[in-house]
């Protein structure tokens, strides 16, 4: 039987949207290979998510990337991270990439 989580913070929120947006580039996560008939094995998924190096993690991604989780795991519990920071992480990537700047979004077009 599973523990009952510690209270979350802004770090462990920045954390879990990190994995979200390298959950959309890249399609998958390094541990859901441990996903069977939907059962996950959370000791397996834990642990790989504590030994995993961010330089693992964001193989082939922007620099951009591995700085955010870099920035995030460091953060101290009730520390407030510095959010533009992160933003300007993201947005220079998207500046670089010459990713067009319209507005429009993929929920936003009829299909």
């Amino acid at each position: 039987m599973l523990k009952p989580c510690a209270e979350q913070s802004r770090r462990d929120d920045l954390e879990s949207l990190g994995y979200v947006l390298l959950y959309l580039v890249n399609g998958t996560l390094p541990w859901m290979k441990y996903f069977e008939e939907d059962y996950v094995h959370v000791k397996k998924c834990g642990d790989l998510k504590k030994k995993i190096t961010t330089k693992t993690l964001c193989a082939d991604l922007p620099e951009e990337f591995a700085k955010y989780f870099d920035y995030v795991k460091k953060l101290e519990f009730f520390e407030t991270p510095d959010y533009d920071e992160l933003i300007d992480l993201f947005q220079t990537v998207c500046k670089r990439e010459k990713f067009p700047d319209d507005n429009l979004f993929d929920w936003s077009t009829a299909l």
